[in-house]
């Protein structure tokens, strides 16, 4: 307070006053006096708490003073340490013999199970690793398989593809083994139609040459011969006949023969073999 006192009896002097002569002050000056009075209460303020700080350090000094010594009084002499943990050592030891002596032969027994359960869990689990390594090679087995298999799988399909080709080929072919089947059809028929008309040219030849008188028997037994062949059969002339007309019993041209005519005439016929392939027609 002595020393706010003495700074505002300090700064008034310096303030202007209505009656002096001085010039008045400045806008920055009025601003610099404002900040100096305002600095110069922080600074005392801080000087009080300054000192305030140091009596409390001083106090907390002599307190921790005190306490070290207080410690020190009741520190334990290293001595009395080291017995005190001897001593714990000789119980602990007593302490696992007598729980040693406590132990029986069933648990020592069952301890030499747990063992030989241990024993059996490394082998299992040696067995477990050999079972991972089977089932690793069976699973790239696997892989492959499955690889072999999509490419059979690629294979099959590109047998489908080429059987529905040939698939449509074959329809292809019975369309057109269809149109050929009705050709022959239409053939036979034609070749029937012929057979019939050649047969019945056949006939009509064979009754005028009959009505002749003279006709030698050889033209008859090669008639009928004919007549015979051509029954039941697609052949509409397979041989040769021969018409021979002879002279007559005095040793006359016969009636087809003119008068100064005494050499044979032959006539041949040839027929043609009309072949039908009915096994094709019949599928």
């Amino acid at each position: 307070m002595d020393s706010n006192q003495t700074s505002s009896t300090t700064i008034s002097p310096q303030k202007p006053t209505l009656n002096s002569e001085t010039p008045e002050l400045t806008e920055s000056d009025k601003q610099i006096l404002t900040w100096a009075s305002k600095l110069e209460l922080e600074s005392v303020d801080l000087r009080e708490k300054s000192s305030s700080l140091s009596r409390e350090v001083r106090r907390c000094s002599n307190v921790l003073s005190n306490k070290f010594d207080d410690f020190k009084d009741k520190l334990i002499d290293p001595k009395e340490i080291k017995s005190i943990f001897d001593v714990l050592m000789d119980l602990s030891t007593r302490v696992i013999d007598q729980q040693k002596a406590k132990i029986s032969s069933a648990q020592l027994d069952e301890i030499a199970k747990s063992i030989i359960e241990l024993k059996d869990v490394k082998n299992h689990k040696e067995e477990g690793e050999k079972f991972g390594k089977i089932f690793e090679e069976i699973t790239k087995k696997f892989t492959l398989m499955e690889n072999s298999v999509k490419s059979v799988n690629d294979q099959l399909s590109n047998v489908t593809t080429i059987l529905f080709s040939m698939n449509k080929s074959l329809e292809d072919l019975s369309i057109r083994q269809s149109a050929l089947e009705e050709l022959l059809r239409t053939q036979n028929n034609e070749n029937e139609k012929c057979h019939q008309q050649l047969k019945k040219d056949h006939q009509d030849i064979r009754e005028r040459l009959l009505k002749t008188g003279d006709m030698p028997f050889k033209i008859r037994k090669i008639i009928s011969s004919n007549d015979d062949m051509l029954q039941g059969t697609t052949i509409e002339n397979d041989s040769d006949f021969e018409i021979a007309i002879s002279p007559g019993p005095n040793n006359e041209p016969g009636p087809m023969s003119s008068p100064n005519q005494k050499r044979r005439r032959d006539f041949r016929i040839r027929g043609s073999r009309t072949i039908i392939p009915w096994e094709e027609v019949e599928m």
